[in-house]
């Protein structure tokens, strides 16, 4: 019933180490580097170590994320690579800041569908502020090198995602959470 991206992890856990616990510390490597990332964005140099190294501390030792299959590692770099692009983008319109916050809303979008929808909105909110509160310069450029290959990222992903929905359900714009839910639940919630 839950999107893919957790179970793609733990199969990648798997196939490179053997057992699924390894795609769970390989997630929060990840999380830990992307959210070190995200600070850079946002911070001095100095406190975003010291934010990677309380991410560490928190999270990356012994923390229910670090230790189960249920964790919320995968969810955490998908956001934290949506905030870091946002910034970055703000400040200059460039492919791999529009590269990057593709990734981070494919990542959200398979994982925690729902909660990336909220932080996907916020993001449009913010870029469309930048977007037109500058110049038309700004604006030129962010077309061309922010939309483009936004759009392709987000493409690819739709269409892998509506495949995935038409293999488990039969029908591409129908989750399984919604068969599920529709199957198992008292009252349907779609």
């Amino acid at each position: 019933k839950y999107p893919p991206a957790q179970g793609l992890v733990l199969g990648l856990g798997q196939a490179l180490g053997g057992h699924p616990i390894f795609g769970v510390w390989l997630s929060i490597a990840l999380m830990v580097a992307a959210m070190h990332w995200m600070f850079r964005a946002w911070l001095p140099e100095r406190w975003a170590l010291v934010g990677g190294l309380l991410v560490v501390l928190q999270l990356g030792v012994s923390s229910y994320w670090a230790q189960s299959y249920w964790g919320g590692a995968v969810a955490a770099v998908g956001g934290a690579l949506v905030f870091g692009a946002v910034r970055r983008l703000a400040d200059e319109p460039t492919v791999p800041g529009a590269i990057a916050l593709g990734l981070g809303l494919a990542i959200l979008a398979n994982s925690r569908p729902f909660e990336g929808l909220v932080v996907s909105l916020f993001a449009a909110a913010a870029l469309a502020w930048f977007f037109f509160g500058r110049g038309p310069d700004y604006r030129h450029a962010s077309l061309r090198r922010v939309a483009v290959p936004l759009l392709l990222v987000l493409a690819v992903t739709g269409l892998a995602m509506a495949t995935y929905n038409r293999t488990t359900t039969g029908d591409a714009f129908r989750m399984p959470y919604q068969v599920y839910a529709g199957t198992y639940s008292m009252g349907s919630f779609f």
